[in-house]
């Protein structure tokens, strides 16, 4: 009988059902989280590269650049993402259908949205820096290389939930969504400030300077790249918001 079943109970309390039905949900939708961040932040360097190509612009990263944002910035914030705690009770969802896509077509939705939304903030930022600063190319690409790490950092705290906000009470026709807070997941909060650290070294230190072309940033270059990458939290918010009844 074992050999044959898909389940085997392992003691008499059938309430060990429910939990493991509870566990594996929270395991999938962790499972999407991280795909969801994995895609919307590989799909906006992808962009951002591809855009300055065609439009005839220096490439705004260079090859070592966008090995660090991704060895960084989504090594170190991915690892979190499979240990975010339930958000509400996923018993009252409808079970998944066997065989269904972990992309749900808002997710999908949302991974383009913050592609594009990468893209334009990080070329902007470096046509910005060239054209109106007048700065260096090395300059420009270290202010484009990084607003593209924090779009990438911030974005980690967009793809805790796929429906849920960071700060506000969600409605929909079935239910009241809870926001999911930032401090909730304190591992993920730490490996955040972990990356910011060695986002600023990666631009401070002199031989990480040469290593990959970088240029240390004055105060309020930083604020330029910092209010420029909020903004997928604002976007990712909004989006939430429109897409709520889903």
């Amino acid at each position: 009988a074992k050999e044959t079943a898909s389940m085997v109970i392992v003691d008499d309390n059938f309430a060990t059902i429910v939990q493991a039905v509870r566990r594996g949900r929270i395991i999938v939708h962790n499972l999407q989280h991280i795909l969801l961040y994995i895609l919307s932040t590989s799909l906006g360097g992808i962009l951002t590269i591809a855009l300055s190509v065609l439009i005839g612009l220096p490439v705004p990263l260079l090859p070592g650049q966008l090995l660090w944002v991704n060895l960084v910035t989504d090594g170190t914030s991915t690892f979190p993402l499979a240990f975010e705690n339930e958000h509400g009770n996923v018993m009252n969802n409808k079970p998944r259908k066997n065989g269904s896509s972990l992309l749900e077509s808002f997710m999908i939705e949302r991974i383009i949205v913050a592609g594009i939304t990468m893209m334009i903030g990080t070329i902007g930022v470096f046509l910005y820096s060239m054209y109106v600063l007048h700065n260096s190319l090395i300059e420009s690409r270290t202010l484009a290389f990084c607003t593209l790490a924090l779009f990438q950092i911030w974005n980690v705290q967009n793809s805790r939930s796929a429906n849920r906000s960071l700060f506000f009470r969600l409605k929909t026709h079935k239910e009241i969504l809870e926001p999911i807070g930032i401090t909730t997941n304190p591992m993920l909060l730490g490996i955040m400030i972990l990356a910011l650290v060695l986002q600023i070294i990666a631009v401070s230190v002199p031989l990480l300077n040469t290593l990959l072309k970088t240029h240390p940033l004055q105060i309020e270059e930083w604020f330029l790249c910092l209010g420029i990458s909020l903004s997928i939290i604002i976007i990712a918010e909004f989006h939430k918001f429109i897409r709520r009844n889903h």
